[in-house]
């Protein structure tokens, strides 16, 4: 990267005297505030056309990732787009002035939108601390034919680049405020890195909600999208409440088999009875209160697309066998018919047990496991992505938003460090839970960190995660793994059960404390 000049004093002078040369430029004191103005907007501009945003809760995570405020979208409609922003990193702390300044927070959001929307835009502060606001709010439009975009200097960006590092030393001079430009230059260290090693660190979907943050979620999404374009039946692995029914349907979304039927079958909610008719269907008389028109199964509903059976260790061992010669074969008999039928569907199964153990108890056929377990995609919990967490809870607020017609809350920076903090024991879920209940309990716009502190404290001691503590996996984790691992014969899915993390997770930590059996 290109030495910007950053934390040299000598070079402030320097830039401070280049600052004055360009407003001299203009005779007037009013032209020159103009000409400022203009140095930190279109600047910004192009910042906010770098930050690799692809859609508007990306957006919120970089703003919040570089220290310049708490933004939501609060309107969007043909004409424009409205974004509200707390904790502005310019004009936070002003007092009435009388007139809107936080250009740089409006380049970066013209920049991005542009980005997003793939045509160029600009921002418009309408509300403003400066003019005794308590928030600021930005309009951003399509941008004027007549006005000249930075990004079109003819001297291949150059004048640009000397731009931004005037723009962002002398911001440093006016706000003495480091953390902002120490983490731009982390995040353009970021991306250079990035793309020398040809990785890219987002992942489009078809769904626009499936948000993945951190690296490794962005790895096995990826992994997810190429193994969805084949036949082969898969098995998600994971806790409770990390996301496998979402993710199930991201296979069918990305797969050939997107514009047929997508069946979702709870396994823990059908009576044991009643699964061979659940599954495969009945034909009329095949037993006493059958329908006399028959029944469809739910693998014939699915013909030409996808059945997620979610929970499969659920399946009693009986029905069991006919499932997997439907694996092997795409053929079945309904209840009662003499008839064979063959259906062109894909299966994708789920489950939170410990299904080897199963299939030492004789609960579980090992023949179905491997005929399920074709490719296998483990979940890591949430409290493995914490990077997630921010964009979660925006999503989650949105849509409790649209659901209940209200103004979106937004959740305070100390209150989002609270929540990537904690253990989360039921995952998304829990998370999705806990939003909810906060909206409801806190009137305020803005949730704290206090009201955030209060229900996790709840939480906590309602939940039993495993047996185990939050306090005493922090302090403790290595002495309590080979307790637990004693405790459990050195089974490793036994004592990973126990802990409540993955197999994976547990081989991972006996590594990294060098447990030996």
């Amino acid at each position: 990267m290109v030495n910007n000049g950053i934390g040299n004093d000598e070079n402030y002078n320097h830039v401070e005297k280049n600052l004055k040369n360009v407003l001299n430029l203009t005779n007037t004191s009013k032209n020159a505030r103009v000409v400022e103005e203009d140095i930190y907007y279109n600047t910004a501009k192009n910042v906010g056309r770098n930050l690799n945003v692809t859609d508007y809760n990306s957006l919120s995570e970089k703003i919040t990732a570089l220290g310049i405020g708490q933004i939501v979208m609060t309107n969007m409609s043909d004409e424009k787009i409205v974004f509200r922003l707390d904790d502005c990193f310019t004009c936070s702390e002003m007092e009435n002035i009388g007139k809107p300044v936080c250009y740089f927070e409006a380049g970066i959001l013209a920049g991005a939108v542009s980005t997003i929307s793939k045509q160029d835009m600009d921002a418009v502060e309408v509300r403003c601390n400066a003019l005794g606001d308590s928030y600021c709010e930005f309009e951003v439009t399509k941008a004027s034919a007549h006005k000249k975009s930075v990004n079109n200097d003819s001297d291949g960006g150059k004048t640009d680049i000397n731009m931004l590092y005037l723009t962002i030393n002398s911001l440093k001079l006016a706000k003495s405020k480091n953390q902002l430009l120490d983490k731009i230059t982390a995040l353009e260290e970021q991306i250079d890195e990035k793309n020398k090693a040809g990785k890219p660190d987002t992942v489009t979907l078809h769904d626009p909600n499936v948000l993945v943050a951190s690296a490794e979620m962005i790895d096995l999404v990826n992994y997810i999208k190429k193994v969805a374009k084949t036949d082969a039946s898969i098995l998600m692995r994971g806790e409770s409440g990390t996301g496998k029914t979402m993710f199930a349907e991201v296979v069918h979304q990305e797969s050939p088999r997107s514009h047929q039927p997508f069946i979702y079958i709870d396994c823990t909610t059908i009576p044991k009875n009643f699964f061979e008719t659940e599954l495969f269907g009945y034909t009329s008389g095949a037993f006493t209160g059958a329908n006399k028109k028959g029944k469809i199964g739910k693998l014939e509903m699915a013909q030409g697309g996808t059945v997620f059976l979610d929970e499969i260790a659920e399946i009693p061992i009986e029905i069991q066998s006919k499932l997997l010669r439907f694996l092997q074969e795409k053929k079945f008999e309904k209840m009662g018919a003499v008839t064979t039928q063959h259906v062109d569907t894909r299966v994708i199964a789920a489950t939170s047990q410990n299904l080897e153990a199963m299939i030492g108890a004789g609960l579980f056929r090992k023949d179905l496991y491997y005929r399920l377990n074709v490719i296998n995609i483990v979940l890591p919990p949430l409290r493995e992505r914490s990077q997630e967490i921010p964009g979660l809870a925006q999503r989650i607020l949105t849509q409790i938003s649209q659901e209940t017609g209200t103004a979106v809350k937004k959740i305070d920076a100390a209150g989002l460090r609270e929540l990537m903090n904690y253990s989360w024991p039921g995952n998304i879920r829990e998370l999705e839970n806990l939003i909810k209940r906060l909206t409801f309990l806190v009137d305020d716009p803005i949730i704290s960190r206090t009201a955030i502190e209060k229900e996790l404290n709840t939480a906590e001691s309602l939940n039993v995660f495993a047996g185990v503590t939050k306090n005493e996996i922090k302090e403790n984790e290595k002495e309590l793994i080979v307790r637990v691992l004693q405790n459990c014969r050195d089974n490793k899915s036994a004592a990973a059960a126990k802990l409540g993390i993955t197999r994976q997770t547990l081989y991972n930590k006996i590594k990294k404390y060098n447990i030996t059996s």
